[in-house]
């Protein structure tokens, strides 16, 4: 992700999710040229192995926790936490199941507030 794909002033990130053919709508702030730069390089973004590398530093095995199982651990914890549902939801990019309801969600950011 690079600082030119934001909104700074709203402090949003818009994502596509190619997946699912959803927008995704992420709040973040910083600076630099990418939001997660490259250790020897900060012109260049993020290694796509670097949280695995991280991961192996600190003795975890692969067979024991993968950077996407952050994914499915984070909404856990954080619903056993109170927060609402809904925003771990937003947050995950998952698509309302129910059609009728998803045809009124024109604006789900500022639909749960914090």
């Amino acid at each position: 992700m690079e600082w030119k794909d934001l909104n700074l002033d709203a402090a949003e990130w818009y994502y596509f999710i190619t997946k699912t053919e959803t927008q995704h709508i992420v709040p973040l702030a910083g600076r630099g040229k990418n939001v997660f730069h490259g250790n020897s390089d900060h012109d260049r973004p993020m290694s796509v192995n670097a949280i695995s590398s991280a991961l192996r530093r600190m003795e975890w095995a692969n067979d024991e926790i993968i950077p996407h199982g952050f994914r499915a651990m984070a909404p856990t914890i954080l619903d056993n936490m109170g927060y609402k549902q809904e925003w771990l939801e937003l947050q995950l990019a998952h698509e309302e199941p129910n059609k009728f309801k998803a045809a009124y969600k024109r604006d789900a950011w500022r639909m749960y507030p914090i």
